[in-house]
C-alpha cells in the first residue's frame, strides 16, 4: 500500500514539474514576441525617410504647375527653380520632373509668397476681384506714349502673385522676347480679361481657371519696379470697359 502511495506521489511530482515547465516556455515564447513586435514596426518608418527629400512626377495632360504645387503643397517657384524650367508653357506630357520637398528650400534671389485663396479676397458685385493689390499709376482712357490705353496699369505690393480675377478658360498666352506676357482668360457672359506684364506665365491655353488661381508669378530678373507694372484690361463683347467699375 505504501509503494502504490509513494509511486502516485512521485507521478503526482513528475506532472507538476511538466505543467511548470511548460508554463515557463511559454510564458518566455510570449514575452520574446512582445520584445520583436515595436522592431517590426520600426522598420518602415525608417525606410519612408529618405523618400521625403524629393519626388518624380511625370506630367499628364491638363498639368500646370499651379496644380502640381497645390497637389504636393510646394510653391510653383521651387519647382520651376529645382528643375530649371525656363517656359512653363512648354511642359509636354510624358515629362518627368523633379517636386522639391516642402522643407527644402529652392527659390530665387526675391522669392515670391503665395497668392491668398479667393475666400480671403474681396468680391465685387460684378463676381471680379484685384489680379493684384497695388496702387493705380495709370488710369483707363488715359494716353500713353501718345496713345489711349484701354485698361489701368496697377503698381503691385511686395512678394505678390498675378491670380484671376475671375473663373474661367486661358483664351491665349503670348510674350516676347524681353520675358513680357499677355495672359487672356474667357469668363461667361462674353467676358474677357487680359493681364500684361514681366512675369513667368504658369498656365497654358485651355486650363480651366479658378478665381484667385495664380496664373503668372513675376520675373525674378526683373528689378526696376516699372517693368512689374500690370496692365490689366477688360473686356465685354469684344468693347474695352474701365476695370475700375468691374473691381471691388
Amino acid at each position: 500500500m505504501n509503494s502504490i502511495k509513494s509511486y502516485l506521489r512521485n507521478v503526482y511530482i513528475i506532472f507538476l514539474s511538466a505543467v511548470s515547465a511548460l508554463f515557463f516556455l511559454g510564458g518566455c515564447a510570449t514575452q520574446k514576441e512582445k520584445t520583436e513586435i515595436p522592431l517590426l514596426k520600426e522598420k518602415p518608418v525608417a525606410s519612408e525617410e529618405p523618400q521625403k527629400a524629393m519626388t518624380t512626377y511625370t506630367i499628364m495632360k491638363g498639368d500646370t504647375l499651379w496644380r502640381i504645387s497645390k497637389n504636393y503643397g510646394v510653391s510653383v517657384e521651387s519647382i520651376v527653380a529645382a528643375n530649371q524650367i525656363k517656359d512653363i508653357r512648354d511642359l509636354k506630357i510624358g515629362q518627368k520632373i523633379t517636386i522639391p520637398s516642402n522643407n527644402v528650400s529652392y527659390t530665387y534671389s526675391n522669392p515670391t509668397v503665395s497668392a491668398m485663396p479667393s475666400q480671403n479676397r474681396v468680391v465685387s458685385s460684378k463676381g471680379f476681384i484685384w489680379p493684384v493689390k497695388g496702387d493705380i499709376v495709370s488710369h483707363f482712357n488715359q494716353t500713353r506714349n501718345g496713345k489711349k490705353f484701354m485698361g489701368i496699369s496697377i503698381q503691385p505690393h511686395s512678394r505678390q502673385e498675378i491670380v484671376a480675377a475671375k473663373k474661367g478658360t486661358v483664351e491665349a498666352v503670348s510674350g516676347s522676347d524681353n520675358n513680357f506676357y499677355v495672359v487672356v482668360i474667357k469668363h461667361d457672359g462674353e467676358v474677357r480679361t487680359l493681364y500684361g506684364v514681366h512675369c513667368i506665365p504658369i498656365v497654358s491655353e485651355g486650363n480651366y481657371i479658378e478665381q484667385g488661381q495664380t496664373i503668372a508669378t513675376f520675373d525674378p530678373l526683373t528689378k526696376e519696379s516699372s517693368t512689374k507694372e500690370i496692365h490689366f484690361k477688360i473686356y465685354v463683347k469684344d468693347k474695352p470697359v474701365n476695370p475700375v467699375s468691374y473691381l471691388p
